[in-house]
């Protein structure tokens, strides 16, 4: 970690502890962000944390949910929640989709792009795979899901911005795509 840089970081297994979450968040400060934003973000994203914790969700996906929530502060503020799953064979924690809070401390250090993001699938599926068979197979799976929200996705961006406004079916997209990447990633590490 650079010098002048701090981080924290907590894991998140229960819906009861989503509030960590949103406490850790509400850390940054941003003088671009008008609160009426930030509050609705605020909701969306407690909405994602409580649906990815539910354990009914869990048991209907037959894996355990986890978030990480990852706060950095420096000139940017980062705060991002990696949505994951412990994969029942291996016990390893295989991450899904991202979000991702970008502020300024300074209104002089003006950051470009969206503040608030969803990244879905995450940059990390299949890293690190030896199985070539198996690492084409979860591209194949992260391709056909990026295609169901590529009209989502901001431009040239690969991320969802949720500096916009978001209707209920777009937030019901993104959870269905979710979904689905656990499912598959759940079945094709099994093998």
């Amino acid at each position: 970690m650079s010098e002048g840089r701090k981080q924290k970081q907590i894991r998140v297994r229960t819906e009861g502890d989503v509030h960590k979450l949103i406490e850790l968040e509400e850390l940054l400060e941003c003088q671009l962000c008008p609160n009426e934003r930030r509050l609705r973000v605020k909701a969306l994203l407690t909405e994602l944390y409580s649906w990815w914790l539910d354990p009914t969700q869990s048991d209907d996906w037959g894996v355990t949910t986890v978030i990480r929530g990852i706060l950095r502060e420096g000139r940017i503020q980062n705060f991002s929640t990696v949505f994951s799953f412990v994969v029942p064979q291996t016990k390893k924690i295989q991450s899904v989709f991202q979000t991702q809070q970008q502020h300024e401390q300074r209104i002089e250090t003006r950051k470009s792009g969206p503040h608030y993001q969803i990244q879905i699938p995450h940059s990390q599926i299949g890293v690190g795979t030896k199985d070539e068979d198996l690492q084409l197979a979860i591209v194949r799976l992260c391709r056909k899901q990026e295609r169901e929200i590529q009209h989502l996705q901001s431009g040239e961006e690969y991320s969802i911005s949720l500096d916009v406004g978001r209707t209920a079916e777009d937030i019901t997209l993104v959870k269905s795509v979710a979904a689905a990447l656990v499912i598959g990633l759940r079945d094709l590490l099994a093998r």
